[in-house]
C-alpha cells in the first residue's frame, strides 16, 4: 500500500472515530433509546404542539433536513410501536416512565401514529396514554407528535 493510500485510510479512520464522539456526545436529553423495541424517541422541546397529521409530514422533513441528534431517518412511529410505549401498571398514566417529560402538560396526551385505518383512508390511529389504548381520528384532528427512528 501507497503512502498515499494510507494517508487517506487514516484520514477516513480520524473522521469516523470523530463521527461516533459526536453521536455518543448528542444531547441526549432531546432523545432515548428504547433497549426492548431498539428504537429512539424523540423528545420534544415545544411538547405543547397540537398538529394535525398533514403537518407531521411538514415536521418531518424538517426534523430529517437538520438531522436532528445526528440522524435523518425520523419517521412516524406505527401503532405496535406506540404500543410498545403503553405501561398499564400505572394508575395515572399509561407510558413508560422515561418519556413522562415528553408528555403534554394541560391536554390529554393523544399521538399520532402511522397505521391507517383499513376501510377509511383519512384516518389513522392514535395512542390515548392517559387511557393506555388507542383508537383511529381523522388526519385534520390536532393530537401530540413523537418521531421515531431504528
Amino acid at each position: 500500500m501507497e503512502n498515499n493510500q494510507i494517508e487517506k485510510l487514516l484520514q477516513k479512520i480520524e473522521s469516523l472515530e470523530k463521527r461516533v464522539i459526536q453521536l455518543e456526545n448528542r444531547d441526549k436529553k432531546f432523545l432515548w433509546f428504547d433497549e426492548v423495541s431498539q428504537l429512539y424517541w424523540e423528545i420534544k422541546e415545544d411538547k405543547e404542539s397540537l398538529i394535525t397529521y398533514f403537518e407531521v409530514q411538514k415536521y418531518l422533513e424538517s426534523l430529517n433536513l437538520r438531522e436532528f441528534q445526528g440522524f435523518n431517518d425520523w419517521r412516524v412511529p406505527t401503532k405496535d410501536e406506540l404500543e410498545t410505549l403503553f405501561n398499564i401498571k400505572k394508575d395515572n398514566m399509561h407510558i413508560t416512565n422515561e418519556l413522562l417529560k415528553n408528555m403534554p402538560s394541560k391536554f390529554k396526551p393523544i399521538f399520532w401514529s402511522s397505521t391507517s385505518d383499513l376501510k377509511i383512508k383519512t384516518l389513522k390511529w392514535v395512542a390515548y396514554f392517559d387511557k393506555g389504548y388507542g383508537d383511529f381520528k381523522y388526519k385534520t384532528h390536532r393530537y401530540y407528535f413523537m418521531a421515531v427512528r431504528k
